[in-house]
């Protein structure tokens, strides 16, 4: 009775990101329309941004609280459920074909992100002088990204983001963040108050508890997209998630302050190089996502799921 008395904070906290995340995406993808920003920049930068703040924000919460491996194991969980539950989960429920730039620029770049985050991994600790790289190469590609888009032929017929009144959206972006600060700190704390009632390791929590939280925006959007027929969101939302996830949160944390990698596995490394490898090599065969591809990428989780859980058990 107890522990589940103290799943309501975790609940409470996990309400409080996810609300804060689609406010802020929302009021942001609104104020980007009425400024003229394009749908693919809107798409593939802010909502793909937008939705990782939560990971931004516990990420740093957990370093800053003495929680290293959760932080760690955050980022790594994070690309890996993007990449095959919610893709898959996405694919399943709508079937879509990309356009050609994401299949052949920023598909290519998330793969080439995972790989540095891999590497650096490997090496055990992050550098700030590392971090300021992914920094500075974030903000070229989110350059390159509004300039592509603003040059970009638009597709009358392309879906765009429904969108606020510029009053609504100034007053629901410090809503959000306010959301999103308290929300990320109270589902942190609630997550390290049950991994410690359960045994489990700040490792594990990361690629698993406070991963799939913290991706729930990008779950609930791309599913909102997909039913919507919103093609430039369904897999350029989570495309932009995974860059900013390591180029965005990596390079910030490696800023503030070197980040390990230690209790990280080669079998974790593997499966994110894997996912991310057998989607752009999909993505350059053919431009179609069917529901097959889905089923297969969202199944694959059950499995990497499974050796974490027997990993625990051992």
């Amino acid at each position: 009775m107890f522990l589940l008395f103290s799943l309501l904070p975790l609940v409470f906290g996990l309400l409080l990101l996810c609300f804060g995340a689609k406010w802020l995406i929302q009021s942001s993808a609104s104020l980007a329309a009425l400024w003229g920003l394009s749908p693919f920049f809107t798409g593939l930068v802010i909502v793909g941004y937008g939705s990782s703040a939560p990971e931004l924000l516990v990420t740093l919460d957990a370093l800053f609280l003495g929680h290293a491996d959760v932080s760690s194991g955050n980022i790594i969980g994070s690309n890996i459920f993007n990449s095959s539950c919610i893709v898959g989960l996405g694919l399943m429920i709508r079937p879509t074909a990309c356009e050609k730039n994401i299949r052949w620029i920023d598909a290519p770049f998330m793969g080439l992100c995972s790989l540095a985050l891999v590497i650096a991994g490997l090496q055990g600790l992050t550098s700030r002088w590392l971090g300021a790289c992914f920094l500075l190469l974030l903000g070229l590609y989110t350059a390159y990204s509004y300039f592509y888009g603003k040059n970009r032929p638009q597709n009358p017929s392309e879906n765009k983001i429904d969108t606020w009144s510029a009053r609504r959206s100034c007053l629901f972006l410090p809503i959000s963040l306010a959301s999103l600060l308290y929300g990320s700190h109270l589902f942190l704390i609630s997550c390290l108050f049950l991994a410690q009632q359960l045994g489990l390791s700040d490792t594990i929590i990361g690629l698993t508890l406070t991963s799939i939280g913290t991706s729930l925006p990008e779950l609930a959007a791309t599913v909102t997209a997909a039913y919507r027929r919103q093609q430039m969101l369904l897999i350029g939302g989570i495309v932009g998630s995974n860059i900013y996830n390591v180029l965005g949160i990596l390079g910030s944390i490696s800023l503030v302050q070197p980040l390990s990698f230690v209790e990280i596995s080669y079998v974790d490394y593997g499966f994110l190089l894997f996912l991310h490898g057998a989607f752009i090599l999909q993505l350059l065969y053919k431009p179609y996502l069917g529901r097959r591809q889905g089923a297969l990428f969202f199944l694959s989780y059950g499995a990497y799921l499974s050796y974490l859980l027997l990993q625990k058990i051992h």
